[in-house]
C-alpha cells in the first residue's frame, strides 16, 4: 500500500477566511460601541436640557441650547437634532441623531426622549 503524503494545500486559503471572520467580528464590537457611546451622549445631553428648561425662570429654548452645547462638546452623535416642548407642567426634551461609523452598513439612528415636570413655586 502506498503511503500517503500530507501537504499543505488549501491551509492558507483557511486562514485567510478565519482572519476575515476575526476582523469583522471586532469592527462589529467597535461599531456597537460607538452606537452605544453616542446613545449614552444623547441621553446626558436631553437630561442637561431638560434641567435647564425645567427650572421656574427656564423656556424651551434654553433647553435647546443647552443641549446642542453639550453634544457639540462632547462628541460621538452626528447629524443631530433637538426637539424641546414645554408646557405649564411638563417639559419634555427629544434628540435624534446618528452614532459615528466605521462600518458603511450599520446606520441606525439614535432617538432619546425624556421628560419631567417644570419646577414651580407652591404655597
Amino acid at each position: 500500500m502506498p503511503r500517503r503524503v500530507r501537504d499543505d494545500r488549501g491551509a492558507l486559503s483557511a486562514s485567510v477566511a478565519v482572519l476575515a471572520a476575526v476582523l469583522a467580528l471586532f469592527f462589529a464590537v467597535v461599531q456597537i460601541s460607538l452606537w452605544f457611546y453616542g446613545r449614552s451622549v444623547a441621553t446626558t445631553a436631553a437630561r442637561h436640557g431638560l434641567d435647564a428648561a425645567r427650572i421656574e425662570s427656564g423656556s424651551a429654548a434654553d433647553g435647546q441650547v443647552t443641549a446642542l452645547e453639550f453634544l457639540a462638546q462632547a462628541g460621538g452623535v452626528t447629524d443631530y437634532s433637538v426637539g424641546a416642548t414645554r408646557s405649564v407642567t411638563e417639559v419634555e426634551m427629544t434628540i435624534t441623531g446618528e452614532a459615528i461609523t466605521v462600518l458603511p452598513f450599520f446606520d441606525v439612528p439614535i432617538t432619546v426622549t425624556i421628560d419631567g415636570p417644570v419646577e414651580r413655586f407652591v404655597e
